[in-house]
């Protein structure tokens, strides 16, 4: 270990994981943030939808469940009570829209 691994590594200790990181490239920090983020939702949507035509839902639903548990990992907490509540106003009014887009078919 050089002796700027073990400053790094020693300072690590004394921080919260926030603001372990270490030295970091000014240019790959700027070209991160400038980087076309349309393009690479673009290409998070495609990759997705490929995924799910190729293997079905079970995967996105295997995936899903990994994320939750990485959140509460972190998060013990999560979700909240007022996390449940904000999805639970969240699904109705979807279940909502999705209703009154299906009754603009049905009455074509």
């Amino acid at each position: 270990m050089t002796r700027g691994e073990a400053c790094v590594t020693r300072r690590s200790r004394e921080r919260p994981a926030a603001v372990r990181l270490g030295r970091m490239d000014r240019d790959a920090v700027r070209n991160f943030a400038l980087r076309d983020w349309r393009a690479v939702e673009d290409a998070k949507r495609d990759y997705w939808a490929e995924r799910l035509r190729r293997e079905g839902t079970e995967t996105l639903v295997a995936v899903a469940e990994d994320l939750r548990r990485l959140v509460r990992s972190v998060r013990p907490e999560w979700p909240t009570p007022a996390d449940r509540r904000a999805d639970l106003r969240h699904h109705v009014r979807l279940k909502r829209r999705l209703e009154a887009a299906c009754d603009a078919f049905v009455r074509r």
